[in-house]
Protein backbone atom coordinates (compact mmCIF):
# COMPACT_ATOMS: atom_id res chain seq x y z
CA UNK A 1 0.00 0.00 0.00
CA UNK A 2 1.24 3.04 -1.10
CA UNK A 3 1.37 6.20 1.90
CA UNK A 4 0.71 9.78 0.00
CA UNK A 5 0.23 11.06 3.53
CA UNK A 6 3.07 12.91 5.72
CA UNK A 7 4.57 11.91 8.57
CA UNK A 8 6.47 14.32 10.93
CA UNK A 9 8.97 13.27 13.20
CA UNK A 10 6.45 15.29 16.40
CA UNK A 11 3.90 13.02 15.59
CA UNK A 12 6.35 10.24 15.58
CA UNK A 13 7.30 10.68 19.04
CA UNK A 14 4.17 11.57 20.51
CA UNK A 15 3.13 8.35 19.19
CA UNK A 16 5.75 7.01 21.17
CA UNK A 17 6.87 4.67 18.43
CA UNK A 18 10.65 4.41 16.67
CA UNK A 19 10.00 3.12 13.41
CA UNK A 20 7.01 2.49 9.91
CA UNK A 21 7.19 0.45 7.25
CA UNK A 22 6.02 1.77 3.76
CA UNK A 23 4.97 0.27 0.06
CA UNK A 24 6.39 1.69 -3.07
CA UNK A 25 4.09 3.44 -5.75
CA UNK A 26 4.25 1.64 -9.00
CA UNK A 27 7.43 3.62 -9.91
CA UNK A 28 8.95 2.01 -6.94
CA UNK A 29 8.79 5.30 -5.07
CA UNK A 30 7.75 6.25 -1.42
CA UNK A 31 7.31 9.90 0.18
CA UNK A 32 7.87 10.47 3.84
CA UNK A 33 8.52 14.17 5.01
CA UNK A 34 10.24 14.62 8.29
CA UNK A 35 9.81 17.70 9.43
CA UNK A 36 13.16 19.32 11.56
CA UNK A 37 10.95 21.86 13.64
CA UNK A 38 9.45 19.35 15.09
CA UNK A 39 12.70 18.63 16.98
CA UNK A 40 13.89 20.60 19.90
CA UNK A 41 15.97 23.61 19.15
CA UNK A 42 19.37 21.84 18.65
CA UNK A 43 17.95 18.64 18.68
CA UNK A 44 18.82 16.58 15.98
CA UNK A 45 17.58 12.30 15.16
CA UNK A 46 19.30 9.97 13.57
CA UNK A 47 17.08 8.16 10.96
CA UNK A 48 17.82 4.90 8.73
CA UNK A 49 16.18 3.69 5.58
CA UNK A 50 16.70 -0.02 4.59
CA UNK A 51 14.18 -2.08 1.55
CA UNK A 52 15.51 -5.44 1.62
CA UNK A 53 18.84 -5.94 2.08
CA UNK A 54 19.80 -2.52 1.14
CA UNK A 55 20.36 0.28 4.14
CA UNK A 56 20.86 3.80 4.06
CA UNK A 57 21.24 6.11 7.87
CA UNK A 58 21.70 9.87 8.27
CA UNK A 59 20.71 12.62 10.82
CA UNK A 60 18.62 14.75 10.78
CA UNK A 61 19.17 18.49 12.37
CA UNK A 62 16.50 20.46 14.39
CA UNK A 63 16.36 24.52 14.10
CA UNK A 64 19.31 25.95 15.65
CA UNK A 65 19.48 26.61 18.89
CA UNK A 66 19.83 30.41 19.80
CA UNK A 67 22.69 31.41 21.75
CA UNK A 68 20.00 32.79 24.40
CA UNK A 69 16.41 33.76 24.15
CA UNK A 70 16.91 36.89 26.29
CA UNK A 71 18.32 40.13 25.52
CA UNK A 72 19.44 43.02 28.01
CA UNK A 73 17.95 46.23 26.21
CA UNK A 74 17.22 49.90 26.97
CA UNK A 75 20.59 50.17 29.37
CA UNK A 76 21.03 53.76 30.83
CA UNK A 77 23.89 54.31 32.71
CA UNK A 78 24.29 56.02 35.79
CA UNK A 79 25.39 59.42 35.64
CA UNK A 80 28.25 61.86 37.79
CA UNK A 81 27.08 62.68 41.04
CA UNK A 82 29.31 65.11 42.91
CA UNK A 83 26.41 67.09 44.31
CA UNK A 84 23.47 67.20 45.10
CA UNK A 85 21.45 63.58 46.29
CA UNK A 86 24.87 61.76 45.93
CA UNK A 87 23.74 58.81 44.69
CA UNK A 88 23.44 57.62 41.30
CA UNK A 89 20.54 55.76 39.43
CA UNK A 90 21.17 53.27 35.80
CA UNK A 91 17.86 51.53 34.31
CA UNK A 92 17.51 48.82 32.14
CA UNK A 93 15.20 46.25 30.50
CA UNK A 94 14.94 42.69 29.42
CA UNK A 95 13.53 41.19 26.30
CA UNK A 96 12.19 37.43 26.01
CA UNK A 97 11.76 35.61 22.80
CA UNK A 98 11.05 32.33 21.38
CA UNK A 99 13.02 29.63 19.35
CA UNK A 100 11.64 31.61 16.13
CA UNK A 101 12.43 35.34 17.39
CA UNK A 102 8.83 35.90 18.81
CA UNK A 103 8.56 37.96 21.59
CA UNK A 104 7.21 35.70 24.71
CA UNK A 105 4.30 37.06 26.59
CA UNK A 106 4.15 36.79 30.96
CA UNK A 107 8.01 34.97 31.47
CA UNK A 108 9.60 35.44 34.64
CA UNK A 109 12.99 37.77 34.19
CA UNK A 110 14.67 37.28 37.72
CA UNK A 111 17.58 40.44 37.41
CA UNK A 112 21.44 40.03 39.68
CA UNK A 113 24.52 41.25 40.19
CA UNK A 114 27.48 39.30 39.01
CA UNK A 115 30.45 41.65 39.49
CA UNK A 116 32.03 45.04 40.14
CA UNK A 117 34.88 46.71 38.70
CA UNK A 118 35.54 49.63 40.88
CA UNK A 119 38.00 52.32 39.69
CA UNK A 120 38.05 54.94 42.22
CA UNK A 121 41.53 55.70 43.15
CA UNK A 122 40.33 56.15 46.91
CA UNK A 123 39.15 52.72 47.04
CA UNK A 124 40.31 51.13 49.89
CA UNK A 125 42.80 47.99 48.50
CA UNK A 126 41.13 44.35 49.00
CA UNK A 127 37.70 46.50 47.95
CA UNK A 128 38.04 46.86 44.31
CA UNK A 129 35.90 43.96 43.33
CA UNK A 130 33.10 44.62 46.60
CA UNK A 131 29.79 45.28 45.21
CA UNK A 132 29.31 47.40 48.15
CA UNK A 133 26.87 50.66 48.38
CA UNK A 134 24.45 49.09 45.64
CA UNK A 135 20.50 48.93 45.70
CA UNK A 136 17.80 47.44 43.63
CA UNK A 137 15.21 50.86 42.63
CA UNK A 138 16.05 54.56 42.16
CA UNK A 139 16.97 55.35 45.88
CA UNK A 140 19.33 54.16 48.01
CA UNK A 141 18.70 51.88 50.76
CA UNK A 142 17.47 53.50 53.54
CA UNK A 143 18.09 53.29 57.18
CA UNK A 144 21.56 51.97 56.58
CA UNK A 145 24.58 52.30 59.48
CA UNK A 146 28.23 51.94 58.75
CA UNK A 147 28.18 48.12 59.49
CA UNK A 148 25.34 48.03 56.77
CA UNK A 149 27.82 49.88 53.90
CA UNK A 150 30.59 48.01 54.46
CA UNK A 151 28.76 44.68 53.56
CA UNK A 152 27.73 43.30 49.78
CA UNK A 153 24.16 43.49 50.61
CA UNK A 154 22.26 43.59 47.37
CA UNK A 155 24.42 39.99 47.05
CA UNK A 156 21.74 39.16 50.44
CA UNK A 157 19.15 41.10 49.20
CA UNK A 158 15.71 39.53 47.20
CA UNK A 159 16.59 39.45 43.51
CA UNK A 160 13.91 41.24 41.54
CA UNK A 161 11.94 39.64 39.17
CA UNK A 162 9.65 40.89 36.53
CA UNK A 163 7.19 39.52 33.88
CA UNK A 164 7.40 40.21 30.21
CA UNK A 165 4.28 42.26 28.35
CA UNK A 166 3.53 41.13 24.76
CA UNK A 167 6.37 42.63 23.41
CA UNK A 168 8.29 40.28 25.26
CA UNK A 169 9.60 42.87 27.61
CA UNK A 170 10.19 43.45 31.28
CA UNK A 171 9.50 47.04 32.59
CA UNK A 172 12.21 49.05 33.38
CA UNK A 173 13.98 48.05 36.25
CA UNK A 174 16.48 50.22 38.21
CA UNK A 175 20.09 50.18 40.07
CA UNK A 176 21.32 52.89 42.64
CA UNK A 177 24.76 53.28 43.62
CA UNK A 178 26.51 55.42 46.01
CA UNK A 179 30.01 55.08 45.36
CA UNK A 180 30.80 56.08 42.14
CA UNK A 181 33.64 55.40 39.42
CA UNK A 182 32.77 51.93 38.65
CA UNK A 183 31.68 49.10 36.31
CA UNK A 184 29.13 46.81 37.44
CA UNK A 185 27.91 43.59 35.42
CA UNK A 186 24.27 42.67 35.97
CA UNK A 187 22.19 39.40 34.67
CA UNK A 188 19.19 38.63 33.69
CA UNK A 189 17.67 35.06 33.83
CA UNK A 190 14.97 33.37 32.06
CA UNK A 191 13.50 29.65 32.13
CA UNK A 192 11.71 28.32 29.35
CA UNK A 193 10.61 24.66 28.87
CA UNK A 194 12.75 23.89 32.07
CA UNK A 195 15.98 25.09 30.55
CA UNK A 196 17.58 28.67 31.67
CA UNK A 197 19.17 31.08 29.50
CA UNK A 198 20.72 34.66 30.53
CA UNK A 199 21.94 37.68 29.47
CA UNK A 200 24.89 39.85 30.35
CA UNK A 201 25.41 43.54 30.62
CA UNK A 202 28.03 46.29 31.83
CA UNK A 203 26.49 48.83 33.87
CA UNK A 204 28.68 52.24 34.71
CA UNK A 205 28.45 55.11 37.13
CA UNK A 206 29.59 58.28 36.58
CA UNK A 207 31.70 60.15 39.39
CA UNK A 208 30.94 60.21 42.90
CA UNK A 209 31.35 62.37 45.66
CA UNK A 210 34.28 59.69 46.36
CA UNK A 211 35.90 61.47 43.12
CA UNK A 212 37.78 64.58 44.56
CA UNK A 213 40.23 62.27 46.67
CA UNK A 214 43.43 60.58 45.06
CA UNK A 215 44.84 58.34 47.68
CA UNK A 216 43.67 57.60 51.89
CA UNK A 217 46.61 56.01 54.22
CA UNK A 218 46.77 52.87 55.62
CA UNK A 219 46.39 53.62 59.07
CA UNK A 220 46.47 57.31 61.77
CA UNK A 221 48.85 59.83 61.21
CA UNK A 222 49.63 62.93 63.11
CA UNK A 223 48.61 65.86 61.79
CA UNK A 224 51.67 67.36 63.63
CA UNK A 225 54.25 65.91 66.10
CA UNK A 226 53.37 66.55 69.75
CA UNK A 227 55.86 69.19 70.45
CA UNK A 228 56.77 72.51 68.92
CA UNK A 229 59.73 74.55 68.86
CA UNK A 230 59.78 74.92 72.59
CA UNK A 231 58.46 71.15 73.36
CA UNK A 232 55.49 72.81 75.08
CA UNK A 233 53.05 70.25 72.64
CA UNK A 234 51.20 73.02 71.17
CA UNK A 235 50.31 75.15 74.24
CA UNK A 236 51.88 78.41 73.41
CA UNK A 237 50.14 81.44 71.77
CA UNK A 238 53.05 81.46 69.00
CA UNK A 239 52.73 78.10 67.60
CA UNK A 240 56.22 77.82 65.58
CA UNK A 241 56.25 74.86 64.05
CA UNK A 242 60.18 73.25 62.09
CA UNK A 243 59.54 72.59 58.38
CA UNK A 244 58.45 69.56 57.09
CA UNK A 245 56.90 68.36 60.30
CA UNK A 246 53.02 67.78 59.41
CA UNK A 247 52.51 64.23 58.51
CA UNK A 248 49.37 64.35 56.95
CA UNK A 249 49.79 67.20 54.72
CA UNK A 250 53.75 65.15 53.67
CA UNK A 251 51.72 61.93 53.45
CA UNK A 252 49.18 64.00 50.30
CA UNK A 253 52.29 65.51 49.11
CA UNK A 254 51.28 68.99 50.52
CA UNK A 255 52.79 71.77 52.53
CA UNK A 256 51.93 73.42 55.68
CA UNK A 257 52.72 76.97 56.34
CA UNK A 258 54.99 76.71 59.60
CA UNK A 259 53.75 80.26 61.27
CA UNK A 260 50.82 79.69 62.98
CA UNK A 261 49.95 82.00 65.21
CA UNK A 262 46.88 82.07 68.30
CA UNK A 263 45.64 85.93 68.47
CA UNK A 264 42.43 85.15 70.36
CA UNK A 265 42.95 85.09 74.31
CA UNK A 266 43.35 81.80 76.40
CA UNK A 267 39.37 80.06 76.18
CA UNK A 268 38.49 81.89 73.41
CA UNK A 269 36.44 79.62 70.86
CA UNK A 270 37.24 81.42 68.02
CA UNK A 271 40.64 80.61 65.51
CA UNK A 272 42.99 83.38 65.22
CA UNK A 273 45.50 83.51 62.75
CA UNK A 274 48.53 85.78 61.89
CA UNK A 275 46.61 87.15 58.75
CA UNK A 276 50.73 87.41 57.17
CA UNK A 277 52.30 84.32 57.49
CA UNK A 278 50.23 83.21 54.56
CA UNK A 279 48.83 80.13 53.22
CA UNK A 280 45.62 80.04 54.86
CA UNK A 281 42.12 79.87 53.90
CA UNK A 282 40.13 83.47 55.83
CA UNK A 283 38.20 82.66 58.90
CA UNK A 284 34.96 80.41 58.12
CA UNK A 285 32.74 77.53 59.86
CA UNK A 286 32.28 74.61 58.17
CA UNK A 287 28.88 73.19 57.82
CA UNK A 288 28.84 70.89 60.14
CA UNK A 289 31.22 72.71 62.88
CA UNK A 290 30.61 74.84 65.24
CA UNK A 291 34.01 76.15 65.10
CA UNK A 292 35.48 79.11 63.23
CA UNK A 293 38.56 77.69 61.09
CA UNK A 294 41.34 78.19 58.55
CA UNK A 295 41.69 76.10 55.71
CA UNK A 296 45.46 74.85 54.97
CA UNK A 297 45.33 75.73 51.29
CA UNK A 298 48.45 74.22 50.08
CA UNK A 299 48.13 71.02 52.39
CA UNK A 300 46.07 68.54 49.71
CA UNK A 301 43.68 67.83 52.80
CA UNK A 302 40.48 67.64 52.62
CA UNK A 303 38.15 70.36 53.74
CA UNK A 304 35.42 69.42 56.19
CA UNK A 305 32.49 69.49 53.27
CA UNK A 306 34.05 67.21 51.16
CA UNK A 307 34.35 64.85 54.05
CA UNK A 308 31.11 64.79 55.32
CA UNK A 309 29.72 64.49 51.53
CA UNK A 310 31.06 60.93 51.81
CA UNK A 311 31.05 59.90 55.45
CA UNK A 312 27.70 57.63 56.71
CA UNK A 313 24.62 59.12 57.52
CA UNK A 314 23.29 60.31 60.93
CA UNK A 315 19.51 61.20 61.13
CA UNK A 316 20.79 62.89 64.43
CA UNK A 317 22.71 65.79 62.46
CA UNK A 318 20.11 67.83 60.36
CA UNK A 319 22.71 70.65 59.54
CA UNK A 320 25.41 68.97 57.20
CA UNK A 321 25.17 68.45 53.49
CA UNK A 322 22.60 65.14 52.48
CA UNK A 323 25.51 61.66 52.14
CA UNK A 324 25.56 58.36 51.67
CA UNK A 325 28.26 56.87 52.74
CA UNK A 326 30.87 56.51 50.44
CA UNK A 327 33.96 55.97 52.15
CA UNK A 328 32.56 53.62 54.11
CA UNK A 329 31.16 51.81 50.85
CA UNK A 330 34.74 51.93 49.60
CA UNK A 331 36.68 50.53 53.01
CA UNK A 332 38.16 53.67 54.76
CA UNK A 333 37.33 52.61 57.92
CA UNK A 334 39.84 49.93 57.63
CA UNK A 335 42.32 52.76 57.72
CA UNK A 336 40.41 54.49 60.53
CA UNK A 337 36.85 55.84 61.73
CA UNK A 338 38.14 59.45 61.74
CA UNK A 339 40.00 61.78 59.06
CA UNK A 340 41.96 65.24 58.96
CA UNK A 341 40.64 67.92 57.23
CA UNK A 342 43.10 70.76 56.29
CA UNK A 343 41.74 73.08 58.41
CA UNK A 344 43.01 73.92 61.57
CA UNK A 345 41.74 75.93 64.89
CA UNK A 346 42.64 77.13 68.67
CA UNK A 347 40.81 75.89 71.14
CA UNK A 348 41.85 78.59 73.64
CA UNK A 349 45.48 78.63 73.30
CA UNK A 350 45.77 74.90 72.03
CA UNK A 351 45.85 74.31 68.44
CA UNK A 352 44.42 71.71 67.17
CA UNK A 353 42.92 70.64 63.35
CA UNK A 354 39.65 69.55 62.13
CA UNK A 355 38.26 66.18 61.71
CA UNK A 356 35.42 64.01 60.53
CA UNK A 357 33.96 61.18 61.99
CA UNK A 358 33.19 58.53 59.35
CA UNK A 359 31.49 56.01 60.63
CA UNK A 360 28.26 58.61 62.03
CA UNK A 361 29.06 61.96 59.75
CA UNK A 362 29.86 64.82 62.13
CA UNK A 363 32.65 66.80 62.22
CA UNK A 364 34.91 67.23 65.50
CA UNK A 365 38.57 68.73 66.60
CA UNK A 366 41.68 67.23 67.76
CA UNK A 367 44.56 67.87 69.40
CA UNK A 368 47.38 67.88 66.21
CA UNK A 369 49.69 65.25 67.58
CA UNK A 370 46.97 62.70 68.02
CA UNK A 371 47.61 59.77 65.88
CA UNK A 372 44.02 58.29 65.39
CA UNK A 373 42.48 60.30 62.33
CA UNK A 374 43.64 58.55 58.79
CA UNK A 375 45.32 61.05 55.82
CA UNK A 376 43.01 61.37 53.11
CA UNK A 377 44.49 63.58 49.81
CA UNK A 378 42.24 65.81 47.69
CA UNK A 379 43.11 66.04 44.41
Amino acid sequence: QWLDELISVKAAFAAGFASRSYGTNGRGEFLVELEPSSLPPGGSASVSIRAGDNQQTFTLNGNAAPASLISIINVTNGPSFTSGTLYSTASFQAKVVDASGNPVNGATVTWSVLSAQNNAPAMMSGWGSKKTGLTWGNVPEPNVTYADLQQERIASAPPPTAATSGAGETPVQQLTDIVGQREITIQAKVTIDGTDYTATQPVSFGNGPLSVFSKVGTGGVQWSPNYDSDNSRGNSSSFQYPSNTFPAAAFCGGTVNNDVAATGSAGSSSAGFDRNSGGWSADYTPVGSIYQVRNAENSHLPTTEQLLAVAAPNSSYTNVPERQGAAVAAGWLDASYYAWTGEVHFYGSIFGAMFVYLDNGHSGWNIVFSTIPVAVCRR
